[in-house]
């Protein structure tokens, strides 16, 4: 089958959307399903940070972290829940009242971008840290974190 100029036009064209709205799915998620679950898990995961590790109920808030997960920021890259579980026990140690403020929230397939406020209480001088920062977080399809990377002004942060 031979097509004309202007059929031609006209299935290159159909093709060319086709293979943006499949790109555009893929690289974008596009899936309002997967984005609806994704911000379901992440409401999760900051109230746990909140009502958990704000008590030193680690293991709670751990239970929303893969086995396998990273935790990248400047300073800390811990690869694993028992590098993980160590890097929040250092914490815990210099730290109490953790309390964490979402500001703004961009979801992306599994992913989450945000933008938070977080404060504490340093156990030994007992100044009040309030610490913006950035989080990159991404779920696996059970609602645990397999990656997360925290970006902050380190001067503010480094027990």
């Amino acid at each position: 089958m031979i097509l004309t100029s202007s059929q031609y036009q006209a299935y290159f064209k159909s093709l060319l959307l086709s293979v943006l709205v499949l790109t555009s799915s893929f690289v974008h998620g596009g899936d309002a399903v997967v984005e609806s679950r994704t911000d379901a898990y992440a409401t999760a995961f900051w109230n746990s940070f909140n009502t958990d590790l704000s008590t030193g109920a680690l293991e709670v808030y751990l239970s929303h972290w893969d086995e396998n997960a990273e935790r990248i920021t400047p300073t800390i890259h811990a690869k694993g829940i028992k590098e993980i579980r160590a890097t929040y026990q250092s914490y815990l140690n210099a730290y109490s009242d953790f309390h964490q403020t979402e500001l703004r929230r961009m979801i992306d397939g599994n992913v989450v971008i945000s933008e938070l406020l977080t404060r504490a209480t340093d156990k030994l001088s007992g100044d009040i840290l309030s610490l913006p920062n950035v989080a990159i977080v991404e779920f696996n399809g059970v609602g645990k974190v397999i990656r997360a990377r925290v970006y902050m002004d380190t001067r503010k942060f480094n027990p």
